[in-house]
């Protein structure tokens, strides 16, 4: 389920929402067979002997790592972005697409080009004022380097995989019985009595014995296996150390500025000011009537000379611009709504528009400047070009150096020798495991792992984080290895004592079970232990979590498998450091006319969870019956 969300969601992002990269531009070529052209490139994966190109799983992979860092609102490292899976969803996504493709063939199902054509009409992306835009398309083609007939390929595969998609899914129905259980398992309500042992204030003095000891350990050796331990020493190299080399002429910018030119283009603006009279626009014609008369006796004020910042700051329900006047500063076509962008753009700077209708009210717009579409003056942009050069060119240096000590280290055998020789400083890291790296392997994980391949002595070869350079030789090295249980003996003691705890408060858990299955009342059986029975309040299923217990799916799912006739589970139930003894206390029944009165949002709910959950099931057996060879050279 998680997978074909993932799909509908990403496809939707990239396609209609621009950042850093804007999705592919197009000029209709419709060069498009099946396969997609992917069988005459490296190959990622084959399904069914259909090749996924590595360029496009690539591509994949880095339109949802952007997706992501757009969606987290911040900065995603690459441990980060590992824990998350990326590489293997991006894979899962396209082998997915891939079998719903086939299916989509097999089916017959045949995208014309006419259907083709009016689909990337659509895009927003290329549009200006809701009409596709040749002009635009091409500056965007210009702009991300991006192949006409790719965007053909990837638009017509996601046709074709949509329209299957919706054959597949139409097999989904949600009967009156489905929807009635459905609704029984979200709003059901159940409550508990319960007592709980706590496991680390149920002491067991009983020492563990030498046998004990000896037994848990051989039978346990592997829980106290260290990992690989690696040293390093390592030179850092900084493309900032490296700025001072480089030397930019004013040749060299005026030529980066020609080659360039599309870096530094930018659309019609204006800079404008606004009264707004607030208005909903669910709002009843004669508070409607009110705010407009407001707003024309506003523009009459204007008419007779009065100042536009002191009546902005007075009366304007924008409260953000009317503290400067009503400034809302510069903006381009596309970040207004459209009765209030139209009017903008449609005045001469210094003139006053009529009143103004958008769905927050009415308007009176003033507009102070108006920049055309162009691109900006070399002068402005004269440093910034200067410093992407210097960048550039730091970083290549940088990089030489790097690859310049390593080759002289690699021969010498001896990088700190080097490093002093040459006056680089050296530094040693800790020793340390993959599981708790240094921080400079965050960016680079597949470098972690090439040291962990290194004996000891012998050079890494250098890696990069964040762009600056490490090289690095391995100092010491200690192979993954169980101690003996001497070294680790206290370590066993303390282990097994904690288990001794736990079996006792198990016990006492039980004890007192059975004595409350026996007597019918748990807090009759507490008292004669003298122990302390709390109540949880009503919940449910959808919840996930008990009152004053917390989440644990067994004590849960026992929960609601208990009644009046059955009030106690068969054991106790151990979670989180204690032991739960629990009594069913109750129900609240859930009632056929809230079933009713709910029951067509429910349905589209419920219907919508049943098409993922037979989207799902469909993939899984056609991933089943697939032939699916992964390319372990490339797909990391």
């Amino acid at each position: 389920m998680v997978l074909s969300i993932l799909r509908k969601k990403a496809r939707s992002f990239f396609v209609y929402v621009a950042f850093g990269i804007i999705i592919i531009v197009f000029v209709f070529y419709f060069g498009w067979g099946s396969g997609g052209g992917d069988n005459n490139e490296t190959w990622a994966a084959k399904v069914n002997d259909v090749s996924i190109s590595q360029q496009r799983y690539l591509s994949y992979y880095k339109q949802m790592e952007s997706y992501y860092r757009e969606l987290y609102k911040q900065p995603l490292d690459s441990a980060v972005l590992e824990k998350l899976g990326l590489k293997q969803k991006a894979l899962d996504t396209l082998i997915e697409d891939a079998l719903m493709l086939q299916a989509a063939e097999a089916a017959g199902i045949k995208i014309s080009q006419d259907e083709m054509q009016e689909k990337i009409q659509e895009i927003k992306a290329f549009q200006t004022e809701g009409t596709f835009d040749l002009q635009r398309y091409k500056q965007l083609l210009r702009a991300n380097e991006l192949s006409p007939q790719e965007f053909e390929e990837n638009q017509v595969r996601d046709i074709m995989v949509d329209r299957i998609q919706s054959i597949l899914e139409g097999a989904a129905k949600a009967s009156e019985g489905e929807l009635w259980e459905q609704y029984i398992i979200e709003n059901e309500k159940v409550k508990l009595e319960y007592v709980a042992f706590d496991t680390a204030q149920t002491v067991d003095t009983t020492e563990p014995t030498e046998a004990e000891i000896q037994d848990y350990f051989e039978k346990n050796k592997e829980q106290f296996r260290v990992p690989d331990t690696i040293k390093l020493e390592y030179v850092t190299f900084a493309p900032k150390d490296f700025a001072g080399q480089v030397t930019i002429t004013d040749d060299e910018i005026r030529q980066y500025y020609t080659d360039f030119s599309d870096e530094f283009w930018e659309p019609e603006r204006v800079r404008a000011r606004h009264i707004l009279v607030k208005v909903a626009e669910t709002a009843k014609p004669e508070e409607k009537q009110k705010a407009r008369e407001k707003a024309q006796d506003l523009q009459a004020q204007l008419e007779k000379g009065a100042s536009f910042e002191s009546l902005a700051g007075q009366h304007s329900d924008d409260p953000a611009s009317a503290k400067q006047g009503g400034d809302l500063g510069f903006f381009s076509r596309g970040q207004m709504v459209k009765p209030f962008e139209e009017a903008a753009f449609s005045l001469e700077p210094g003139k006053i528009s009529e009143i103004v209708e958008s769905p927050f009210g009415y308007h009176i717009i003033k507009v102070e400047e108006k920049e055309p579409e162009g691109a900006k003056p070399l002068e402005e942009v004269k440093e910034t070009i200067r410093t992407t050069i210097i960048d550039s060119r730091s970083a290549e240096l940088c990089k030489r150096e790097a690859f310049r000590t390593y080759r002289s280290s690699l021969k010498a055998k001896n990088l700190r020798a080097y490093a002093e020789a040459n006056g680089l400083k050296i530094e040693e890291s800790e020793a340390f495991s993959r599981d708790k790296s240094l921080p400079i392997f965050l960016e680079s994980p597949e470098a972690l792992e090439e040291a962990f391949k290194v004996s000891s002595g012998e050079m890494v070869y250098p890696f990069s984080a964040q762009g600056t350079f490490y090289v690095s030789r391995v100092t010491a090295r200690v192979e993954s290895h169980v101690p003996e249980l001497a070294k680790i003996k206290d370590e066993v003691q303390a282990i097994l004592k904690e288990e001794h705890s736990e079996r006792a408060a198990h016990d006492k858990g039980e004890a007192l079970l059975a004595a409350a299955r026996d007597i019918g009342d748990l807090g009759a059986a507490a008292k004669n232990e003298n122990v302390t029975v709390k109540t949880t309040r009503f919940f449910t299923r959808v919840g996930r979590s008990i009152p004053d217990i917390g989440s644990s799916p067994e004590l849960m799912t026992a929960a609601f498998s208990l009644d009046a006739n059955r009030p106690f589970p068969d054991s106790v139930f151990p979670f989180e450091g204690k032991i739960y003894v629990v009594k069913w206390a109750g129900k609240d029944e859930v009632r056929k006319e809230d079933f009713e009165r709910k029951k067509k949002d429910l349905s589209e709910r419920y219907l919508r969870l049943k098409k993922s959950e037979y989207m799902d099931a469909w993939l899984k057996l056609a991933r089943d019956k697939a032939e699916i060879v992964i390319n372990p050279d490339l797909v990391r």
